[in-house]
Formats: C-alpha cells, structure tokens, sequence
C-alpha cells in the first residue's frame, strides 16, 4: 500500500491520490475505492490503453469520469465543476433501493443480490501528482457540499494532505464559485458572473494562441471581471503539464 503522498483520505468515501496509486490494484482494494475521477491531460483512450486489465473488475467504467484536463491557467476548471460534484455526490451517497427494485433483482438472480450495492462507494478524485488538478475538484465539491468559503476548505484540505495546492488560475475559478453560491446557472440559465466569466477565458486562451504566454503572467482582479496582462521579463508558467 502506498504512504500518504500517493493517496490521503480526505473525507468519509472521499480520497485524493497520484495516477500511480489509481492504477495500483492492491492500493484500490486497501482503501475500498469503488469510483474514481481522473484529471489528465491524455485523451482518455490513451489513458485506458494504460490501465491494467484487473482494474476494470475492480472500477466498472459506469463508476469513472475521465476529464481531459491540463494544469495550466488557460483550462477552464469552472465549467466542470457541476459535473465533478454531481458524480462525487451519486457515488458517496447510500443508492437508494426501492422494494420493486429489489423484487425485480431477486426475480432476475433469485438469492444473489449483494448487500454491497447499497453501501455508498470510497471515490478517488486523482491527477498525475494529486497536488493541483485533484485538489482542485475536491474543494469545489466539499465547497458546495458544506456551503464554506474557498479558504476555509482549503485549510481543511491542506491540513490532511501538505502537498495539496491548487494553481493560482484555479484559486480564481474557485473564488469564483463561491460568489456564484456554488451555482453556474439560475431558472435555467447561465448566470451573469458565469458569462462574463467564459467571455474573459475566450480572450485568455486567444491571447495565449497569439503568442503572449512567453514571459507573461495573466491575473484576475478582485471583480472576477477584468483580466490584467502583465508582461515581465523572465516570469513564465514552468510548471509541467502532467507535474500536478
């Protein structure tokens, strides 16, 4: 089993790991993972084409959610949020199990119903190094699962696993969240912070595209609103893309 630098339990159900762990079979069977999420920059066939096949018996492909996800500053993490948090949520929780559901499993499979599939699932939420992406989506969903403030989930996350800290883009999008109360759209539609939001990322990423990424550091100011280029010599994103 690895230590707690590959894989820390976060949470009651709720991990956060490395890839390396993800793809351990004895380590999946330690901690009882039964779903996982999964935050790299690989298209997910190529991922899959990694995975070893006694995994598939261990996490069916019903309980992974693959999200092809870079850590740089130009990914937009925000839009994923719903997706990641509904998942973990389905997962965590007790499956409800109606009496016609289970009069029915008995008539398919009379005496073999498992008393397991009532049982809420141990979810890893994993990235390359579960320093950055992982975290990430861990906090934003425990930011909508409690209704805290991005610091104060932070801390709480920090605290179990030192390693764990999200790129400062990411930060935004989290502050973000919680001023949109953990919330993208409202009676059906996307919210005005939301738009203005996804307007601000299209610029970025197309200002990235024309070549401002060498020596430039992106910043949001306090509004959310406004992007601010700053342009310093020697001052880039280094970080490599499959580093967190």
């Amino acid at each position: 089993m690895f230590s707690n630098s590959q894989i820390t339990k976060i949470e009651e159900h709720l991990f956060i790991g490395t890839r390396v762990a993800s793809e351990d079979c004895q380590t999946i069977m330690q901690h009882g993972i039964g779903a996982t999420v999964t935050l790299l920059a690989l298209p997910r066939p190529f991922w899959e084409a990694t995975l070893p096949k006694t995994l598939e018996t261990l996490i069916p492909n019903d309980a992974r959610l693959y999200i092809q996800c870079q850590d740089e500053a130009s990914f937009d993490f925000l839009s994923h949020f719903d997706e990641i948090c509904d998942f973990i949520e389905k997962h965590t929780k007790t499956p409800e199990m109606t009496e016609e559901i289970l009069d029915a499993t008995e008539r398919l499979a009379p005496g073999k119903f498992d008393e397991r599939l009532l049982k809420p699932k141990n979810v890893l939420v994993h990235c390359q190094m579960g320093i950055s992406r992982s975290t990430t989506a861990v906090i934003a969903y425990l930011m909508k699962k409690r209704r805290q403030s991005y610091l104060t989930v932070y801390q709480d996350v920090k605290s179990l696993r030192i390693q764990s800290e999200p790129r400062w883009a990411f930060v935004h999008q989290l502050r973000l969240w919680e001023k949109l109360d953990y919330e993208l759209y409202k009676d059906g539609k996307k919210k005005e912070e939301y738009v203005k939001y996804l307007e601000l990322h299209a610029q970025l990423c197309q200002g990235l595209e024309q070549g401002l990424k060498d020596g430039a550091i992106i910043k949001i100011d306090e509004n959310w609103c406004r992007p601010l280029l700053e342009c310093e010599a020697g001052a880039s994103d280094t970080t490599p893309k499959e580093a967190a």
